[in-house]
């Protein structure tokens, strides 16, 4: 405590594997390398508060455990924090050649403290005043940061940051704010964004701010409905002028993703000073990759002067697919358009089961307007179509890339933040073509039978010795395009062996090894006639007991392989054998009551 550190060429105050320290009341001027740190992360339970570092200044040789990316070793920081145990209050950072406060966490999910461990600091002066970046910190139970300032940086901030909340956070005079690859979840509470502030305009005679754009934001960043965009209540843009904007949406091309999750949620927004529409935030219309970007305007005060509630949308046909021409142009981003009144929501959608899915083509019901997605390819979104759409009611179809209709096993959907306005589309509102094969898939009724065979018999009258002859051959419904690769296939029959030498005496057998029972026989072709799969399949064995003087329940579930993705079955058989090869007019198998059916779940093994 009330120590002064100046000129130091490596360091000021460092806790190394120590705990329960505190170090108050220091000032630490011209020096190199970090100043005040918990040098491993190791460390809990320390305190941190009432400290001042000034003029801190990169080292002039590497190697020497700066940092743990070895990009960073000369890089500095007047408080490198690795880790969030412990308690920083109350500090200040005065002038540093790189990172005021640097967040480089050691386990980047860790948690914080305590609500009041992270509080009351300030950074002015750097090239950067709070680092989060590159490990980035995501603590499974969330922080806090109260009260903290950061001005007159080159760069306010850079996060990387999930589930954090910032409480009257101040950022002034910055040249930008980097909100920007992933984050998530981000929280600003009755907090200030101040392009000018009336010192820096009255000390420096400035009229403008430095900055082009305050934050600098990423919006392709996690495409996940658990993971949320940045929100903003009661937060007010002070002061954004001249050729400066609020907030910027870009597309960070180290993302695989072109698209973006949830969009900005805000409310209690104000502009203050900030008079030029232009200042509002919006699209960088140098952004080509994306397919879609949107901005809610709940109340009618981050859009255009003039309009109402609403949402701002990128310009592109997908986007306006099912607004009905109800948006209009934007005077400040031409990139964007105004669609007032409108109610939309992020939908992934997602076809499940083989084929060679390309495209989705949604139609609504009421006008009949149909737009046609092509699935992404990219990031997490690979394989779904993404689709931002009013409320409707929409039929769903699924093309390959001829534009051939595929029908699905299923179809996943995914909707994302429900947003603010009240009439937004569910998941129930998109039907498909998979709904077709009611009576024959899935689609509510208890048993969906594919072929059924009523007591029948055949006597075999040729043998080869080992084989196993197929006593009845029936169709599985090979025309059915229902049936897709994984489609699970209850099999049901029941059966008793005679032997036609003994006045048809019954035959006993061995469950699990020459009982009677079943194989599939399937084919199916690509397009140039070449299989996809083709060969013998055998359910699991499933008889636990065997009765030579009664029928006998025979069942098992089979699963269609993974590799049959196509649609066109050259054939799908069913063949019950009688369990082993029997000589010649020897013996006869009957069955009754045979039953393939699509399984939705019901099936349960005999008792």
């Amino acid at each position: 405590s009330k120590n002064v550190i100046r000129d130091s060429h490596q360091r000021c105050i460092f806790i190394h594997d120590t705990n329960q320290v505190t170090v108050d009341d220091n000032v630490a001027f011209s020096t190199r390398g970090h100043c005040y740190a918990t040098e491993t992360g190791n460390e809990h339970d320390n305190v941190f508060t009432n400290n001042l570092a000034m003029e801190t200044k990169k080292l002039l040789v590497s190697g020497t455990g700066q940092s743990d990316d070895p990009a960073k070793q000369l890089q500095n920081a007047a408080f490198w924090i690795r880790n969030m145990m412990n308690t920083f209050v109350n500090n200040r950072v005065a002038g540093c050649d790189d990172t005021g406060i640097w967040l480089e966490m050691k386990v980047k999910y860790g948690n914080q403290l305590n609500d009041d461990s992270f509080r009351d600091n300030v950074a002015h002066s750097c090239r950067t005043g709070l680092l989060t970046y590159k490990q980035g910190w995501i603590p499974a139970e969330g922080g806090h940061f109260k009260n903290i300032k950061v001005y007159k940086n080159w760069r306010g901030f850079k996060f990387h940051f999930t589930g954090i909340k910032f409480t009257n956070f101040v950022a002034a005079d910055d040249r930008t704010y980097t909100y920007g690859f992933r984050n998530a979840g981000v929280d600003f509470e009755d907090s200030l964004f101040i392009g000018l502030s009336d010192d820096y305009r009255l000390r420096l005679n400035k009229d403008c701010p430095e900055t082009n754009h305050g934050i600098d934001a990423t919006f392709n960043n996690l495409l996940d409905g658990s993971n949320k965009q940045v929100h903003f209540k009661n937060v007010e843009f002070r002061n954004f002028n001249c050729n400066s904007r609020t907030i910027t949406w870009g597309f960070d091309d180290r993302f695989a993703n072109r698209n973006m999750g949830d969009p900005l949620v805000e409310s209690g927004t104000t502009f203050t000073g900030t008079t030029l529409e232009s200042a509002r935030p919006a699209l960088d219309c140098s952004t080509q990759n994306s397919q879609n970007w949107f901005m809610e305007d709940a109340h009618g005060v981050i859009g255009p002067n003039g309009k109402g509630p609403g949402f701002i949308i990128k310009d592109n046909a997908q986007m306006q697919a099912f607004l009905n021409g109800g948006c209009t142009g934007i005077s400040y981003n031409q990139c964007s358009l105004m669609c007032e009144g409108a109610c939309l929501r992020l939908v992934l959608i997602e076809p499940v089961g083989g084929g060679d899915y390309h495209s989705l083509t949604l139609t609504d019901q009421a006008t009949q307007t149909s737009f046609t997605y092509t699935l992404d390819t990219w990031g997490e979104s690979n394989g779904k179509a993404v689709v931002v759409v009013p409320k409707a009611t929409y039929q769903g179809e699924f093309k390959d890339a001829n534009g051939n209709s595929i029908i699905t096993s299923s179809v996943n959907i995914e909707a994302f933040r429900e947003p603010v306005c009240s009439n937004y589309v569910q998941s129930t509102d998109f039907t498909f073509q998979s709904d077709l094969c009611e009576g024959y898939y899935p689609g509510g009724v208890d048993k969906v039978v594919l072929s059924t065979v009523s007591e029948s018999s055949l006597t075999y009258s040729s043998y080869s010795s080992g084989k196993r002859f197929p006593a009845i051959r029936l169709s599985a419904s090979n025309e059915n395009s229902c049936i897709r690769a994984e489609t699970k296939l209850g099999v049901y029959f029941k059966a008793k062996l005679l032997n036609i030498t003994d006045n048809n005496s019954p035959i006993d057998c061995i469950p699990g090894k020459n009982c009677p029972s079943g194989q599939f026989r399937i084919r199916q072709n690509k397009p140039d006639g070449e299989p996809y799969c083709n060969g013998w399949y055998y359910p699991p064995r499933s008889i636990v007991s065997w009765n030579k003087d009664e029928f006998n329940d025979v069942s098992s579930l089979f699963t269609v392989p993974a590799h049959c993705t196509g649609t066109d079955w050259k054939y799908f058989y069913f063949d019950i054998n009688m369990g082993k090869g029997y000589p010649a007019n020897t013996v006869e198998m009957i069955v009754d009551d045979v039953v393939v059916m699509i399984d939705e779940g019901q099936y349960t093994f005999p008792p």
